[in-house]
This record gives C-alpha cells, structure tokens and sequence, in this order.
C-alpha cells in the first residue's frame, strides 16, 4: 500500500498525517522520512456544489493529473519529486480516491491546438470555440483572435492582462489592478472579443476551466461563477480548504471531477531549499 492518505471532509481540517516506515518503500514517500512539514495535497471536488468527494496527501514537488484510465474510472497522477530519480505515476478510484492498480493506458483530453498560428508577434494562443486567442508580443496589453478556418485576424481589442485562458467555449482573461488589491475575471466572447462580464475580487486567482454551468477557478478557496452572469455560485468553505493559496493551487476539470491540488514548499525532504 502506497502511503498516500485518504481524508474524509470532516477530518480534513485536522488533518496531519505523517508518511514513514518501511509501508512507504514503494509509495510516495520515502522510508522512515517525516514529510509532515511538506504534504501537499488533491481533493476531489464535485463541480455542482463545491462539497468535497474525497482527497489525498502525498510527497512531492511536482503533480499532474495525466488524465483519466479504466473506462474513466480511474484518475492518474504524475508526481515528482527530489528523493526520487524519476516521476512516479498513481492511479485513484474516481468515486472513492481508493489507490488502485493502473488496468488499462491513460486516456488524456483531447485539446484543439493553436499552435500551428503561432507567430512572433502572437507566440502563445489558447483555443475556445473555433478562435484561436493571445495577447500581441509587438502590442502588449492587446488581445487579438484568430478564425481557425482560414488563419485571418477578426478582432483585436485592449485589454488588461496577466493571463489569458481558454475553456472550451470560455475565453477568459485575469487581470490585476496596479495596486495589486483588485483581481478581474473576464469573460470574452471568443467571436467578437467583446466582454461578457467581468468579475472582481480581493484575492489572485488561477483559473481552472468551465463546463455547461459554471466557470471554475481557485484563490484561497476553489469557487464557481456562473459561466453566464458571472455571479458566485458556490465557494467551498474556509475550514479546510485554507491550505490552498492562488501561488502554488491548480486544477483541472474532468468528466464531472473537479480536482484541485497544493504543492506545499518546499514538498521534498530532498529538497535543495530546505
């Protein structure tokens, strides 16, 4: 048994598990090593309510979720980390988080490129409903579309910006005021370029992604806006969740999972920094 931890909602603020012993030898962590200082953890998130389905801890510098296995019963996780020659991959039950043994190749999401209009001037693009999106490297602070079919620009607008995200049909553009006090989420129409709506806050924020109903994202707290109004529909609540801050929280949004994670720092006794 690997020694990643399960935790259920109500333990989870009180949670302080430590990884040692010859049970971790294969696992994430390091024989008769104590990570308490370092555990990093993946939650589970049901995107309709914000409750939490299930979550782990585990060891490392590094995680990401390569996607999903076993007729998408499975989660799998790539995890790094500076006690280890090479990355270490764990697979997940998706309803339970019950660690299980890998039964068939990971299946990743598919994602449309854009890389084949990146440009000097347009190095980065992001793809949301048949446009290809990114900010001008001649121009900065001007985001310009691309019409997939044929490679023509059809719109250029000023913009604000400190990141630009593409999900799905959601285009999205982050935004910090000067002062560093206010943070803006804004909803572009990926045909026009034109916002939508704009949503403002206190706290920086990572955008995760967005399905039917909602637009995703992560601050102190994972939270959902309507992709429509973008109004607040659900922030989880603080108890628990407070290990979570926008500089080192990700997420991705899969087939009707939602999973959030944290890489504490440093994560690794091995660490160059510790």
């Amino acid at each position: 048994m690997h020694c990643f931890i399960a935790v259920v909602l109500s333990a989870l603020a009180a949670l302080s598990a430590g990884c040692a012993g010859d049970g971790c030898a294969d696992g994430a962590c390091l024989p008769d090593t104590d990570v308490d200082f370092g555990m990093s953890r993946l939650l589970a998130i049901e995107p309709e309510s914000g409750e939490m389905r299930w979550g782990v801890d585990f060891q490392g510098e590094h995680l990401r979720v390569l996607g999903l296995a076993d007729n998408d019963h499975q989660v799998v996780l790539d995890v790094s980390d500076a006690c280890w020659a090479e990355d270490r991959a764990f697979a997940f039950d998706v309803a339970t988080g019950a660690e299980v043994s890998m039964h068939s190749d990971v299946q990743t999401p598919a994602g449309a490129s854009c890389d084949e209009f990146t440009t000097t001037e347009l190095p980065s693009l992001v793809w949301s409903d048949g446009i290809c999106a990114g900010e001008s490297f001649t121009a900065p602070g001007t985001l310009v579309g691309i019409d997939t079919a044929d490679g023509t620009e059809i719109w250029r607008n000023e913009f604000a910006m400190d990141a630009f995200v593409g999900a799905g049909d959601v285009l999205l553009v982050l935004t910090s005021m000067a002062d560093g006090a206010q943070h803006r989420i804004s909803r572009i129409a990926p045909a026009t370029g034109t916002v939508l709506w704009m949503h403002q806050q206190d706290d920086p924020v990572r955008m995760i992604g967005a399905d039917d109903l909602f637009v995703f994202g992560v601050d102190s707290a994972p939270f959902a806006l309507s992709r429509n109004t973008g109004d607040v529909v659900w922030r989880a609540a603080q108890e628990g969740w407070s290990f979570l801050g926008p500089e080192l929280a990700d997420g991705v949004l899969l087939d009707d999972t939602l999973y959030v994670w944290r890489i504490e720092f440093p994560a690794s006794p091995c660490s160059d920094t510790q």
